[in-house]
């Protein structure tokens, strides 16, 4: 569904006439709606992790024996997990991290070097492993993307720039918060619409939600004391 067609959708639920186009808008409440929808979007892509956002293919970084210093890929949000980070030369072991400032500069002081390598988030789109990864090292990992929009030509984007651009988030749950939010922003009660957004929320994160379940309360007692065959005391007893 387009942005276009998401905009048409919501006006059509809050009663005004629908545009036949969205984006390029002369309309100030059209435009309001298409801003509207773009930050229910982001606001959705920062709460979770989409399937659809995830990036199946592990990105790299490949070691020169000095650089620290990495940069993530353009459109990275979020690592998955904290053990994130597998090196090529330690396959079966995560990188420790993230570590603090204090933790690194205490393993800096050492006399010696640590492995496998730590690591710690420098930036926003930087990542520093210590020590250095060695010249042909490849440490991989698998990251969320912010960029939740996708142009009729397929490109990643975060921001509306055609009114055929398409979310990637589900485009049920941009139409949903965009009317709470709309009629918010027009002092209207949006009380059930914010409900109603939220619980759709809470449906298709849940659905997405691939966590093991641990069960904290399972016990090997059970209530059946029922036993195939005879209780007998074996203490010799003399009388």
């Amino acid at each position: 569904m387009s942005i276009l067609q998401i905009i048409q959708d919501v006006c059509t639920e809050v009663g005004i006439a629908t545009p036949v186009v969205a984006v390029t808008s002369t309309d100030p409440t059209i435009l309001q709606m298409t801003l509207l929808a773009m930050r229910s979007g982001n606001d959705l892509q920062r709460r979770w992790t989409w399937l659809a956002m995830k990036q199946e293919v592990p990105s790299t970084f490949t070691g020169d024996g000095t650089t620290t210093l990495f940069t993530f890929p353009a459109g990275f949000w979020s690592l998955q997990d904290s053990d994130v980070f597998t090196s090529s030369v330690y396959p079966t072991i995560p990188l420790r991290g993230p570590i603090n400032d204090d933790d690194l500069l205490q393993l800096k002081a050492l006399p010696f070097l640590v492995t496998p390598a730590v690591w710690r988030r420098v930036l926003v789109n930087q990542v520093e492993f210590y020590p250095a990864p060695a010249a042909g090292e490849i440490i991989s990992y698998v990251y969320g993307s912010k960029q939740w929009i996708f142009s009729a030509l397929g490109a990643a984007q975060s921001r509306w720039l055609l009114d055929t651009d398409t979310s990637i988030i589900s485009e049920d749950l941009i139409t949903l918060h965009t009317i709470w939010r709309w009629k918010r922003a027009k002092g209207l009660d949006y009380s059930e619409e914010f409900r109603t957004a939220e619980s759709a929320f809470d449906s298709e994160a849940g659905g997405e939600n691939q966590a093991r379940v641990i069960n904290m309360s399972r016990t090997l007692l059970t209530d059946d004391t029922w036993w195939p065959g005879n209780i007998i005391d074996g203490t010799d007893h003399n009388f």
